[in-house]
């Protein structure tokens, strides 16, 4: 969107040969995030898409509240945290782009890139091929984009960290309010989704 606002031709190519729908579980998105939306032009799209957030609440194991506060945003600052499941942010990302001009082109997986004298050669895993001025490898963690493009790109490396997340029903817990629980080794983190919410 940000490119296509510059006057770019953006072709975005996913690796999936159908866009994914709802997907994953749910993500919040801080203050920060939800001002670079604000800036491209999206923010009120992905909040109806969502809900707001606007407490969180720090528990120790033991049940003891550790702090209450505004959840990611300073005390006076009116925008608020908004949940969503992460298949509805990337649904209305896409819709988004799409409006704003830019091409998608579903199942085609990157396998290699390389650096051409007026830019970048993207190859697929289909024999396909892309030139271009720009390419913005947003393909995850284990990104094929990362390492052709730069061979000192660092290496991975397991911190010793995981996450598990999932949706339960007919748990009783205040809405509007983030809880993390702390315990030894981890944190447990929930909260409410409006009851019209997948």
């Amino acid at each position: 969107m940000a490119l296509r606002r510059l006057g770019a031709e953006v072709t975005v190519y996913e690796a999936y040969a159908e866009p994914a729908g709802r997907v994953g579980s749910f993500l919040s998105l801080a203050s920060n995030g939800l001002r670079v939306l604000r800036a491209l032009g999206v923010l009120e799209q992905v909040r109806r898409a969502g809900f707001d957030v606007p407490r969180q609440r720090m528990w120790a194991g033991s049940g003891k509240l550790l702090g209450d506060v505004p959840r990611g945003r300073l005390g006076g600052d009116g925008l608020h945290s908004v949940t969503l499941m992460r298949g509805a942010l990337v649904e209305t990302l896409r819709t988004e782009a799409l409006t704003a001009g830019a091409h998608l082109v579903t199942g085609e997986r990157l396998v290699d890139a390389a650096a051409t004298d007026t830019g970048v050669r993207a190859v697929f895993a289909s024999g396909r091929t892309a030139e271009a001025s720009l390419l913005v490898g947003a393909d995850g963690i284990h990104s094929v984009t990362r390492t052709p493009l730069d061979p000192d790109a660092p290496v991975l490396a397991y911190a010793g960290l995981y996450s598990v997340s999932g949706v339960s029903e007919g748990v009783p817990v205040e809405p509007g309010v983030f809880h993390m629980t702390f315990a030894r080794n981890g944190a447990f983190l929930h909260l409410a989704a409006p009851d019209d919410r997948p």
